[in-house]
């Protein structure tokens, strides 16, 4: 018999522990929404462009610092931007937002061919195409 009673206020117990719980959670809630002012509406734009990075190296910085000129082409057009470089640093150009007149590149899938040049002398060179990223 003692169990058994035992067992029915245990239940209780736990029953009366859960409610309180419940209360205390709830109150906190109330606090919490009446202590809070409404956010204001926020309106959102967004700006997408493509870019291409553009980096070279001197790899065990044999020349110490150097310029390293950059040259993009699309075929009718020359975009030129010179960075300065220090021993074996990485020297890196974005196009078209670091080129003079770079907001004028086309981004209608068009190829573009870069050197790169030290000293007068062309040193690396390559291609790539710009997309326009697709709009919702």
């Amino acid at each position: 018999m003692t169990f058994m009673l035992a067992k029915a206020v245990g239940r209780r117990g736990l029953m009366v522990r859960r409610a309180l719980f419940s209360m205390l959670v709830a109150a906190l809630g109330i606090l919490v929404v009446a202590g809070s002012e409404a956010a204001p509406a926020v309106s959102w734009q967004e700006s997408v462009s493509p870019s291409y990075r553009i980096g070279i190296r001197d790899k065990f910085g044999d020349l110490g610092q150097y310029d390293a000129s950059f040259i993009v082409s699309d075929g009718k057009h020359d975009w030129t931007k010179t960075i300065h470089v220090r021993n074996d640093d990485w020297g890196f150009v974005l196009f078209p937002d670091d080129f003079e007149d770079g907001t004028f590149a086309n981004f209608n899938n068009v190829k573009y061919r870069w050197r790169a040049t030290v000293n007068g002398k062309a040193v690396i060179s390559g291609r790539f195409t710009l997309v326009r990223p697709p709009f919702d």
